[in-house]
């Protein structure tokens, strides 16, 4: 990945907690097990906690687009783009490459071609 160390740090942060959203909020549709009660205080607690989790959806895989994009690693950015694309074939209603997303890609592309020309 291009760019500087903290653009390429924020990237593979960014990255991470949208795997980390994904990871809760699959792990939400799931039952209760003894030590979540625990932690949580009770089922209710845990309940409304878990039905309220916020799944990833178009915007947060455009905002780690843009982290990439942002590094200049065209790589992460079509991944990303390519797996948003699969979702909303897979049927997820939530998550499908929009406007923003293309521009990313596009925007992405077209700093890298100048860069490599400059160079």
């Amino acid at each position: 990945e291009k760019g500087d160390k903290d653009a390429v740090r924020l990237a593979k942060r960014s990255e991470y907690l949208l795997h980390k959203m994904h990871n809760v909020y699959e792990s939400s549709q799931n039952i209760l097990t003894s030590s979540d009660v625990a932690i949580a205080g009770s089922p209710d607690h845990f309940n409304h906690a878990a039905s309220s989790c916020v799944k990833p959806d178009t915007t947060t895989y455009n905002s780690v687009m843009k982290c990439w994009s942002k590094c200049g690693s065209i790589k992460k950015v079509k991944a990303l783009f390519n797996r948003m694309a699969e979702l909303q074939h897979d049927g997820d209603r939530n998550i499908g490459p929009n406007a923003m997303s293309y521009c990313i890609v596009m925007d992405t592309i077209v700093k890298n071609m100048v860069e490599r020309s400059l160079s």
